[in-house]
């Protein structure tokens, strides 16, 4: 039928044109982007499925740089470790020699000089050695986790540890005692026996106590003090207890103000802080603007001990000044006890490097450092074991990775010979199409013809 208002075989080559011009602008952007699915409408599935293996593949990379942070940070940490085996080494050579009696005192002090450098350099390569801001070795670096995988199971971190090398960790530690004052029992029901008046308000008397032993007991009811000079103390200082014998608080009045001050000195003897106060109140409660450890035993019906751990001291005002580290740089500490506070003795118990200036001392450091020797050992051990797993982990992660890329490839790449192939189809058949549009359309002129004549 010859028809003019419905023209069937140009809508069909129209639509044959449309569809060509579909699937060659599709395999333009597929060859131009070289990716097969440009958007969710080229593969609902694909798109979920790319992205996941995309998280998988981002992830799989970063694991893998984490596990080379991790193997630097053990590297390291055991090139100290390294260090401090071969002082540790030296230092028990040092020791062999000096446990010799053909050494005399002044050829033990002098290796004993030798021995303290090198201790005093592992001190500084414990609290020295840092990765990235965290300090490997002081005993800080604990239950860290690197994380070596893609996911968030136990599978994919490792938890490690690297123990602590200082001086106190490793043992090689030697103590001394500093007393003020008469070390015994005492009981002040007769004060006048012991130098003291117990009833009333307490008053300092000059007697066997406080006042043979160096004390400023010149204003007797105030300000009475004790001055431990450490300067003659070998090698670095690590820590450090005062020990006080204070008297019951039954023979006492308390009040607000009664006070303990701490305070070191300078190489020439000037006061450097005054704030280093531990307050007492009523009750004996630990008035305190430092964290201070505080024993009691039987307040209230006999004498008891107060202890501090200098080492948590800092200064009161709020500077970042420690009294540990006074005393390490200046190695003296005066003990001032505020007003009618009486104490019977003090006690400055040092830590301080193993020794080896005499026979005895030396003997004692050889199974001193065999023990730090095997500690380090051990802690050498432990990160070469780590950085060996490390290094199967990233072998593997690496291979994972590449696996995971060509399945992300099969899916989201973009078949180069097999879209060249369709652009060519399309674009013919886009041109054929469109011919047969235009001779569609022309065949609907043969109805002129019909009319006119």
């Amino acid at each position: 039928m010859i028809a003019l208002g419905t023209n069937a075989s140009a809508l069909m080559a129209r639509a044959a044109t449309t569809s060509a011009y579909v699937d060659a602008a599709t395999a333009m952007q597929r060859l131009s982007s070289g990716y097969r699915i440009n958007a969710a409408k080229d593969d609902a599935a694909g798109v979920a499925i790319a992205s996941r293996l995309t998280s998988h593949v981002h992830g799989l990379h970063q694991s893998v740089r984490n596990s080379m942070d991790a193997q630097s940070l053990a590297a390291t940490a055991d090139s100290s470790l390294q260090q401090i085996e071969r002082s540790l080494q030296r230092i028990r050579e040092l020791a062999v020699q000096a446990a010799n009696d053909t050494h005399s005192d002044a050829d033990r002090s002098n290796l004993n000089q030798e021995a303290q450098q090198l201790l005093t350099g592992i001190e500084a390569i414990a609290s020295g050695t840092t990765w990235a801001g965290q300090t490997l070795l002081d005993g800080t670096f604990s239950n860290k986790n690197f994380h070596i995988g893609s996911g968030s199971t136990n599978a994919d971190h490792i938890t490690t540890s690297i123990g602590s090398m200082t001086l106190s960790a490793l043992g090689l530690t030697s103590s001394t005692s500093i007393l003020s004052g008469k070390k015994d029992s005492f009981n002040l029901t007769d004060g006048a026996e012991n130098g003291y008046i117990s009833t009333g308000f307490q008053t300092f008397l000059d007697g066997n106590r406080l006042g043979t032993v160096g004390f400023d007991d010149q204003n007797h009811d105030k300000n009475r003090a004790a001055s431990f000079d450490l300067s003659t103390i070998n090698g670095p200082l690590l820590s450090a207890d005062l020990t006080l014998k204070v008297a019951p608080i039954s023979d006492h009045f308390y009040t607000g103000t009664d006070s303990i001050y701490l305070t070191a000195f300078d190489d020439s003897g000037t006061e450097l802080f005054s704030g280093y106060r531990i307050g007492f109140g009523s009750g004996m409660g630990p008035n305190s603007y430092f964290n201070s450890i505080w024993h009691s035993n039987t307040v209230g019906s006999g004498s008891f001990d107060i202890e501090f751990d200098l080492s948590d001291f800092s200064a009161q005002q709020g500077t970042n000044l420690s009294l540990m580290e006074d005393l390490k740089s200046h190695k003296r500490l005066d003990v001032r006890v505020h007003d009618d506070t009486i104490v019977d003795y003090m006690e400055l118990e040092i830590l301080t490097s193993l020794q080896i200036d005499d026979l005895s001392s030396a003997t004692s450091a050889l199974t001193k450092i065999d023990a730090a020797l095997r500690a380090v050992n051990s802690e050498r051990a432990n990160l070469g074991a780590l950085s060996n797993r490390l290094d199967h982990v990233i072998a593997n992660t690496t291979k994972a990775g590449a696996n995971v890329i060509k399945s992300l490839g099969r899916i989201q790449d973009a078949d180069f010979a097999a879209e060249t192939t369709k652009l060519a189809k399309s674009q013919i058949l886009a041109q054929a199409s469109t011919a047969m549009l235009a001779q569609a359309n022309a065949s609907t002129q043969d109805i002129l013809t019909l009319i006119l004549d």
